[in-house]
């Protein structure tokens, strides 16, 4: 198991090493690389964190289903790699990618990986979730088991992916750095908040990236993922590292209303503690 482990991060360092050998004279692309690898393996910590913690996972004995729930994780965004080396072919006018998709077509492509627990976690890690319930392949998984460990590991690594980012966020110290402005706030001008971006998030709702106008707007959708995880482990996880109130700290250097900010605090203190009553409930 340990040199499939090792085999399993070395097509991982493959693609990460082809991306960086053609960006290398592109500071910000080079830079966005190692972060993306780095990333990569946060979300492995922060995956095997959930894994430990679930009982839908720490209680099954099933070796295909556990290995399938770590790789989703570890190659959740290969296809990053390949991103950005068409960013790099495209700079400065970069085209939008679904580097989810880029990773289901590489793991498609190998045996090994080429499953249903896998590839489908893989291709709708990015999206919202529905466009996994609509995937075909998805649709016609007729086995019940297979269909609930599917939407398991989908659930899996889209919490390992946004709990890593809180954490990147809150440690990376690089709000006045170019590559922070580049990852989390596509060089958005300063302002007010998107009246549209409020009203959703203190309705519950993930807000739409078409409403982002300004820094404290991205700030407000990186918050709002938090509507969207899954697993209490999660959020047990964020608790421990205090990301929380990390991206608290950012969201009020961009929002100068005050009164708004605790609105919004409170909104989301709220919210963790209706989901930790739902998980106490079973």
């Amino acid at each position: 198991m340990e040199q499939k482990g090792k085999q399993d991060e070395a097509l991982l360092l493959k693609y990460y090493k082809r991306c960086k050998d053609k960006v290398r004279d592109n500071q910000y692309l080079s830079l966005y690389a190692d972060e993306k690898l780095t990333h990569s393996f946060q979300v492995v910590g922060a995956g095997n964190y959930i894994m430990r913690h679930e009982d839908v996972f720490k209680k099954r004995a099933d070796e295909r289903y556990l290995r399938s729930a770590k790789l989703a994780y570890l190659f959740h965004d290969i296809g990053r790699f390949v991103e950005i080396e068409h960013l790099y072919d495209e700079y400065p006018d970069f085209k939008k990618h679904d580097h989810s998709q880029y990773s289901y077509e590489i793991l498609k492509g190998i045996l090994d990986y080429a499953q249903a627990e896998i590839l489908l976690p893989v291709k709708h890690h990015g999206h919202m979730i529905k466009s996994l319930y609509e995937d075909e392949d998805y649709q016609k998984i007729k086995d019940i088991q297979q269909k609930q460990d599917v939407e398991h590991i989908a659930f899996l690594v889209r919490d390992a992916d946004k709990i890593a980012n809180f954490y990147l966020m809150k440690n990376s110290q690089k709000q006045e750095n170019d590559i922070f402005e580049h990852l989390f706030m596509n060089k958005a001008p300063e302002g007010e908040l998107s009246e549209k971006m409020v009203h959703d998030f203190l309705s519950l709702k993930m807000p739409g990236r078409g409403d982002i106008r300004c820094k404290g707007d991205w700030m407000l959708n990186y918050l709002s993922w938090i509507y969207d995880l899954n697993y209490q482990a999660s959020f047990d996880f964020c608790r421990k590292t205090g990301v929380f109130t990390a991206m608290f700290r950012i969201l009020d250097k961009y929002n100068k209303n005050k009164d708004l900010q605790k609105e919004i605090e409170r909104t989301i203190v709220e919210y963790i503690n209706h989901r930790n009553q739902q998980f106490e409930r079973g």
